[in-house]
């Protein structure tokens, strides 16, 4: 029996070396028992099992391995950043940028000195002669700058404070000179808008409120004694003419009776 077995091997190994099939190079175990070995075709001694694997999830799962969502009941926006959208800064109140007194560089007015003066036609529908002058600002900017009011004196070398203003009517004029600085003299004979034109208030001027004198007459007294328990007392030069009705607020102390 083991002569046959030992043939059946040495067969079975010729076939395979001589090309029936390829198989890959291994030690030869033997699949029969040595002479007065154990139970046949026991399986020859190994290194140990490994433990059994738990079933429990891993403390650190991999990177690759998809994240289980948790919804959130609150907006976490605040917390991450902002997502692709610029951050607005904190709102300063600051002036807005005008381009057309960029000359200016910032400043509210400049002094400058005149190099031409001459007059300009305005654009339709408008008509009339509009003075106007080419000024040098104190940075070296040359500009064309607007004079108000009626009449002025202003010539080449003139010592001017420019501001700035547009004047729509007049093309490339975005600036203004200021009345009553330096050598530009006031308007002569402004009463109305006197601050725009450089005039000072005169002398002997009163308030409106100083012009008028203030009168009562018998029902102003009576109702404010009603009002205020105090009794007012004046005297004959202050009594108001008779039939004089005095604008002021309605004022009722009793409730009129009712036509029947």
């Amino acid at each position: 029996m083991q002569r046959a077995m030992m043939s059946l091997s040495r067969r079975f190994a010729s076939q395979l070396s001589g090309g029936l099939c390829r198989a890959p190079a291994f030690p030869a175990q033997r699949l029969w028992p040595a002479p007065g070995a154990g139970a046949p075709f026991a399986p020859a001694p190994s290194a140990p099992a490994p433990p059994a694997r738990s079933l429990a999830p891993l403390v650190h799962p991999s990177p690759w391995q998809p994240r289980r969502l948790e919804v959130r009941q609150f907006s976490t926006r605040n917390l991450a950043g902002r997502l692709f959208y610029k951050r607005r800064p904190k709102m300063v109140p600051t002036s807005k940028f005008n381009p057309r007194s960029k000359w200016l560089e910032g400043a509210a007015n400049r002094k400058g000195v005149c190099t031409k003066v001459f007059i300009q036609n305005p654009k339709k529908p408008n008509s009339g002669l509009r003075k106007v002058c080419y000024v040098r600002l104190s940075n070296g900017r040359v500009i064309k700058a607007y004079i108000p009011g009626i009449g002025h004196n202003l010539q080449v070398h003139s010592v001017v404070m420019v501001r700035g203003g547009r004047r729509r009517e007049l093309i490339g004029c975005n600036y203004t000179c200021m009345r009553g600085q330096y050598d530009l003299l006031p308007v002569k004979n402004r009463g109305s808008r006197r601050s725009k034109y450089g005039v000072k208030r005169r002398a002997d001027f009163k308030p409106v409120v100083q012009r008028f004198k203030s009168i009562t007459t018998n029902v102003d007294r009576r109702l404010h004694f009603y009002r205020t328990g105090e009794e007012l007392t004046i005297g004959a030069d202050e009594s108001p003419p008779r039939g004089l009705r005095v604008p002021r607020a309605r004022v009722t102390y009793r409730r009129p009776k009712k036509k029947a």
